[in-house]
């Protein structure tokens, strides 16, 4: 492991919190232990924020007036959440263009780039370190970590991106597996849950840790309406008929739940993803 993912795996606390066990040995047999047949991934660094009591929406609106802007001008397109419930306020996504090669971020071309945009906004580089040290004061606690999404996944994502969106709700599943269950989950999303979601209309962003905080991240558009059974097990009409009906559905979730040692469930409201009538 090079020195750049040792830093990270350093700087990241690891929460670990016990969920019951379950088993599905028909279905077992399906699932291989090996890693997902060959497919291009796009890596991602991650930042989870949490702001100091009272400065969230001061923080938020910062960002919003200040980073935003800058990632526009220079075409950068993160993937920012703001949280309702949860540890965290504000988690973000930047895209590593080259890969785990630019895991130390701030050495990347991109990160050089946008510095230059925010202080020539900012009017000057002085104006940009108060700008940038105001912003510091408002943060209470920063952990950071790198993801891989599956690059159809991403093209699905920057599709829906838009700088005029309004909020968009997504459930958030915060997931550490048990101890060398990691590779046969992730083979369980891949060859089951990955394909039913694919069939259904909605924007999801799928992140498998690298290095981090989490074994998985998956965020998961919703309708407000849904809002209240966040934190329930069952899954909606169209994914369990994507699934193959109640019996497969049921099947690999139990499957899947044998594998979990924690599954953190959260709110998170998205400003960059138009809604999916926006998008037809």
């Amino acid at each position: 492991m090079n020195q750049s993912m040792n830093r990270i795996l350093i700087r990241v606390a690891f929460l670990v919190i016990c969920a019951p066990a379950l088993a599905t040995p028909t279905l077992a047999d399906e699932v291989s232990n090996q890693a997902k047949d060959s497919e291009d991934d796009v890596y991602y660094y991650g930042s989870f924020t949490r702001f100091q009591p009272g400065k969230e929406d001061e923080a938020r609106s910062f960002i919003y007036q200040h980073f935003w802007t800058v990632d526009k001008v220079i075409g950068r397109k993160p993937i920012p959440f703001d949280f309702v419930t949860g540890p965290w306020d504000h988690v973000v996504f930047f895209r590593l263009e080259n890969g785990l090669a630019d895991a130390e971020i701030e050495k990347t071309a991109m990160l050089q780039q946008w510095k230059q945009q925010f202080e020539k906004q900012e009017g000057g580089s002085e104006e940009a370190a108060k700008a940038q040290a105001n912003f510091d004061a408002m943060v209470d606690q920063t952990v950071s970590g790198l993801f891989k999404i599956p690059s159809d996944d991403v093209e699905v994502i920057e599709n829906a991106y838009s700088w005029n969106a309004k909020e968009s709700y997504f459930r958030v599943q915060f997931v550490n597996y048990k101890a060398g269950k990691k590779p046969a989950a992730t083979d369980l999303i891949m060859k089951y849950f990955r394909p039913a979601r694919q069939k259904i209309d909605r924007v999801v962003v799928p992140l498998f840790s690298v290095a981090g905080p989490y074994d998985q991240i998956v965020f998961i558009q919703i309708e407000p309406s849904s809002l209240e059974s966040i934190t329930a097990d069952s899954q909606d009409a169209a994914w369990i008929q994507a699934m193959g009906g109640e019996e497969k559905a049921a099947k690999a979730r139990s499957l899947y739940n044998g594998f979990v040692q924690q599954d953190l469930r959260e709110i998170a409201i998205g400003r960059w993803c138009r809604d999916r009538a926006a998008r037809h």
